[in-house]
């Protein structure tokens, strides 16, 4: 074998040299250039994490004879997984932690360690640290995505569908959150207060104003749907500010003022758009 240092056989581009020398446990073989280490050492060698790895793999062998005897109705495999769409699977076999749960089909993890994994402060840490640095790509990013109709339609169901699985803990969060924030809400609840004031001028009747809240509360009734009083023209837009009269309000879902927010009616609904006045409202209409 042709003696070659390590620096001429970088120059060269070769992966490996051979020196003629004897490594550290006596072989005489070649070395790889990367790292410098003998080639029959490698091979030889048993590294620890192969050595848990073996263990790892007579562990799961046993786990999945157990498995297979306790959860043969639960057991769902990464294939059949898949095909049906689902995000998780469950083989019954218990993860690093000892976790015995669903793992996801995307990245193979537990999740109850992802979950444990995302309340700790370090992770917080970090998660606010990366927003921070790329708040503006990710505004950029969510700006081109809510352009799509698709994208804002499958979001939407997602958030539905996640209300309706956890509602009382989202409440009992929330909840939480007011009683530990009492201070800002009020200051919340005061700006708004403060800006519909502005917005409603001397000359209005107050009865008025009172009466489509009371078609409101009807049409809550009669269709069983929440229904919000909404400004056609926001109060606090970007180009234009509308006004608190009752020609500006109309009666719509919560779930479409919620997604129009401060949004101007030609960019939300359309160009040729015609507002349904909220006295005129029925149940056909809303």
């Amino acid at each position: 074998m042709q003696i070659i240092t390590r620096k001429e056989a970088k120059e060269k581009g070769l992966s490996r040299y051979f020196t003629g020398e004897l490594c550290k446990y006596g072989h005489i073989s070649e070395r790889w250039v990367a790292a410098g280490r003998c080639i029959t050492c490698q091979r030889s060698h048993v590294s620890p994490h192969q050595k848990q790895r073996k263990h790892r793999k007579m562990a799961r062998e046993l786990g999945e004879q157990q498995a297979v005897q306790k959860y043969k109705e639960l057991i769902i495999l990464k294939k059949d997984a898949l095909e049906k769409g689902l995000k998780h699977y469950f083989t019954g076999i218990p993860c690093k932690a000892g976790h015995v749960c669903n793992r996801y089909t995307s990245n193979n993890s537990c999740v109850d360690c992802l979950q444990l994994r995302n309340e700790m402060p370090e992770t917080k840490k970090r998660t606010e640290k990366w927003r921070n640095r790329n708040k503006k790509k990710l505004s950029e990013y969510f700006k081109e995505k809510r352009k799509d109709s698709d994208w804002v339609g499958k979001q939407r169901v997602k958030s539905r569908k996640y209300y309706k699985e956890n509602k009382q803990t989202m409440l009992a969060n929330m909840k939480q959150h007011y009683l530990e924030n009492r201070e800002m809400y009020a200051a919340y609840s005061s700006r708004a207060k403060k800006r519909i004031k502005i917005a409603t001028p001397k000359w209005v009747v107050a009865k008025d104003l009172q009466q489509i809240y009371a078609v409101r509360n009807k049409v809550n009734q009669s269709t069983g749907t929440e229904h919000h009083v909404d400004h056609y023209y926001p109060i606090k837009g970007k180009t234009i500010c509308g006004l608190n009269v009752p020609w500006n309000l109309q009666i719509i879902t919560a779930e479409e003022n919620l997604a129009k927010g401060n949004k101007m009616p030609e960019d939300f609904y359309g160009a040729n758009h015609t507002m349904i006045p909220a006295l005129t409202c029925t149940m056909s209409q809303s």
